[in-house]
Formats: C-alpha cells, sequence, structure tokens
C-alpha cells in the first residue's frame, strides 16, 4: 500500500467513526438516557473501533502518543476533523513521506501526516498542524 493510500483510507475509516460515535452521543443526549451502563457502552464501542483503526494505521510510536491521547478524550467536532482533503503532492525528507491535507471547514485548516515505513507497512507516525502566525508546521498532542 502506498503511503497516499494508506492516509486516505485512515482519513474514511476516522471520518466514518467521529460522525457514527457523534451522532450516538447527540441521540443519547437527545433521549436524556440516564443509564450509565449503556452511555459506557456506546463509549467503549467507540474506543473499540478506534483501536482496531490505530492498530492498521498508527505506527507503534503514535499509538503510544498522539493515538492515546484520542483515545482518553473521546472527542468529535463539527464539523468533523478528519472530512479532509489530500493534497495530491507528496514529500520525502530522510525516509519519511510527508502529505498534506486541507479541511476548509475545520478551525485547523491544513495538517500534515508524516508517514514512515514500519514492517513493510506504511504507518502514520506523527500529524503537525500549520500555525499561520508563525508560518510553521506544529506537531499534535492528539491524532
Amino acid at each position: 500500500m502506498a503511503p497516499i493510500e494508506r492516509l486516505r483510507c485512515f482519513l474514511a475509516e476516522m471520518l466514518d467513526w467521529e460522525i457514527c460515535f457523534d451522532r450516538n452521543r447527540r441521540l443519547l443526549r437527545q433521549n436524556v438516557e440516564k443509564d450509565p451502563l449503556v452511555i459506557q457502552k456506546v463509549s467503549t464501542d467507540a474506543r473499540q473501533k478506534l483501536v482496531s483503526i490505530f492498530e492498521k494505521n498508527l505506527s507503534a510510536v503514535a499509538k503510544k502518543t498522539v493515538g492515546l491521547a484520542r483515545l482518553d478524550t473521546l472527542s468529535t467536532a463539527r464539523p468533523p476533523v478528519f472530512a479532509q482533503e489530500i493534497v495530491p503532492e507528496v514529500e520525502f525528507v530522510d525516509g519519511v513521506f510527508y502529505i498534506e491535507t486541507i479541511n476548509e471547514k475545520s478551525m485547523v485548516r491544513r495538517r500534515r501526516y508524516a508517514i514512515v515505513d514500519e514492517g513493510g507497512e506504511p504507518k502514520i507516525d506523527a500529524v503537525y498542524v500549520w500555525r499561520e502566525s508563525k508560518k510553521t508546521w506544529d506537531k499534535q498532542e492528539s491524532i
């Protein structure tokens, strides 16, 4: 699998996860669900799906850092964070592929994914956000 295809699959899976989990949480709130077991099950199911997505797409380092941060918070956004378009140009520096994405509707419009080879497979190793004020890429703490 090519690095750009890895990112495309990851973004599609994450977008699906984000939309489904956000919808389920809103439904719980609308129904004023009070049963802690139901609420816990929704979160547990979402967390398990995230773990599966991360296992396929993130490097070992990313799973322990940026992946854990997302698993801890289970954060979603409206509009969805992962509704990103991939910029087709790929940069290759010191064994790392850098692929930029754009999300015009997000607070963070530009992201840059670092993809490394791990065991013969491309894996997402880090995510950077563009800071217009500084004209630099800053490494994110969470995926």
